[in-house]
């Protein structure tokens, strides 16, 4: 029984030293986490003439992000979805285009524009979401904008959404949606 004891001692107590001093921790120099980011749409007219919906968002929209800007390595796409949170129309149906844009304006060149033909808005309302499966082109162009931590803090994203063919026609609706971005995010701990 001593001679048990004097061999567990005799691993638990190295073990422990390198524990405590940090040797095992600093095999850890990146952290691998996801980063969420979503843009609010907020629709409202007649079914005849929705106004198309256009908007900005940065990095700095998502707190993930803003809690470790500084540590933040490489930033990369894991996945986008399309989610409603409200509908006062439940047959309301129609093709959405949604599209989304790397930097603003004029010259924001497109990352990728999907279109839902005859999306049923109640059929996502709440936690269910539409993912928005992107093709490896897609998926290289939004990563190749991400890919200059450098402009990490002044990277922009435009955002359009518009609503064609909309159905029951001359009705009024007021529809509020969000497109869903994951980024994966690799953070420095060094």
């Amino acid at each position: 029984m001593k001679r048990f004891r004097f061999l567990l001692f005799l691993f638990i107590v190295p073990a422990a030293a390198l524990l405590f001093n940090g040797c095992i921790l600093d095999a850890f120099k990146n952290l691998v986490q996801n980063m969420p980011i979503d843009y609010t749409f907020t629709l409202s007219g007649n079914t005849t003439a929705i106004p198309k919906q256009t908007g900005t968002f940065t990095l700095n929209d998502s707190k993930t992000y803003r809690d470790n800007k500084d540590k933040v390595k490489q930033l990369r796409y894991k996945a986008a979805a399309f989610c409603v949170s409200s509908n006062t129309v439940p047959s309301l149906q129609g093709d959405i285009i949604l599209t989304l844009k790397a930097g603003s304006g004029i010259g924001a060149t497109t990352l990728f524009s999907k279109t839902l033909a005859g999306f049923k808005p109640n059929d996502y309302l709440g936690i269910q979401a539409k993912d928005l499966p992107l093709t490896q082109t897609e998926i290289n162009a939004i990563n190749s904008y991400l890919s200059n931590s450098d402009l990490f803090s002044s990277m922009v994203f435009t955002t359009e959404l518009s609503v064609q063919n909309a159905t029951p026609a001359n009705t009024t609706i007021a529809l509020t949606c969000f497109l869903s971005l994951a980024l994966e995010m690799t953070l420095n701990l060094e």
